[in-house]
């Protein structure tokens, strides 16, 4: 997935997300410009996106997604030990 591919994912999630109330206002062209949507989605997006971890847990985020793709399972621990 390219980096525009990825930053453009949780918007296309937020204009498909029939079951939750949204609010989107439109440019002058009728394009969308923002979306105001309720704080529980708001945290699920921030959750599911990372976007609550600090760069510390991003760079170890990126290193473990690094070591997953490369098949180094000597990076990670079995579930039952955590």
């Amino acid at each position: 997935m390219t980096e525009k591919a990825a930053r453009q994912t949780p918007v296309k999630l937020l204009l498909s997300a029939h079951d939750h109330h949204k609010k989107i206002v439109l440019d002058e062209k009728g394009d969308p410009s923002d979306v105001i949507i309720p704080y529980s989605l708001f945290v699920e997006l921030s959750e599911t996106y990372g976007w609550d971890l600090d760069e510390e847990e991003q760079r170890e985020l990126a290193e473990a997604l690094s070591d997953s793709r490369a098949g180094n399972r000597d990076a990670f621990v079995p579930a039952s030990e955590v």
